[in-house]
């Protein structure tokens, strides 16, 4: 499936059920992303894909908010958390290896 399609897809979905619709849907969709990493990580009883299936629920989801939201104010908003958390990853390297030292 291209990226068009994709996108075409999200549109419509956004369109037949409606933004309010598609949150509640989404809050349903991170919920159960939680209780499969929970029951993975914590519990030790869910398989990987069942982490997975849920993984591509939450991202369809996300995908139809960043419509809903604005898909450019949001890549920027990723971009600049993506900066930060590099910035942070280079402090905690650096406060590891003078630890090491």
């Amino acid at each position: 499936m291209t990226d068009k399609e994709i996108l075409e897809i999200i549109i419509e979905a956004v369109e037949t059920f409606g933004e309010k619709n598609q949150v509640m849907e989404l809050f349903e969709e991170m919920a159960e992303l939680q209780d499969a990493l929970v029951k993975h990580f914590v519990e030790d009883r869910a398989e990987r894909k069942q982490v997975i299936t849920e993984i591509a629920d939450v991202y369809i989801m996300l995908l139809q908010m960043m419509w809903i939201f604005g898909h450019g104010d949001v890549s920027k908003e990723v971009e600049f958390k993506v900066e930060r958390l590099a910035k942070r990853i280079s402090e905690a390297k650096a406060k590891k290896s003078k630890e090491n030292e």
